[in-house]
């Protein structure tokens, strides 16, 4: 299962349909009902009941909805979670400079960043 394609679902039916889900992600409607059309095809069933006004969650698509929902938020919360934990700068910078920059500047700069960032390897 496509899992973009699930959180598109999830954001149109939160929003309660593909416009409001498009302003809000900034997105082009097109592509959330493209998104959400494939992940019909691949579950082989309708999660929305589309009328000309409104848009409502099928069964299946409720029941999607709850469970779905609640673990891409876990997901999203455990990607914070690690990314917040590994603020710290750290690994190998190679700097490739002209040489009469990397003369009269490098030096200082490098010495700053090195200062700043114990981790990294220059």
């Amino acid at each position: 299962m496509d899992l973009l394609a699930l959180a598109d679902f999830t954001l149109v039916a939160r929003h309660g349909g593909f416009g409001a889900a498009s302003r809000a992600a900034h997105r082009p409607k097109a592509t959330l009902s493209r998104r959400v059309g494939e992940l019909e095809a691949a579950l082989d069933l309708r999660l929305f009941e589309r009328g000309r006004r409104d848009l409502k969650l099928t069964e299946e698509g409720r029941a999607l909805f709850e469970r779905a929902g609640a673990l891409l938020t876990e997901l999203e919360e455990t990607a914070t979670a690690i990314a917040s934990g590994s603020s710290q700068v750290r690994g190998r910078l190679r700097i490739s400079a002209p040489l009469l920059f990397a003369q009269t500047a490098m030096g200082r700069l490098a010495a700053e960043f090195a200062r700043a960032h114990p981790e990294v390897r220059l």
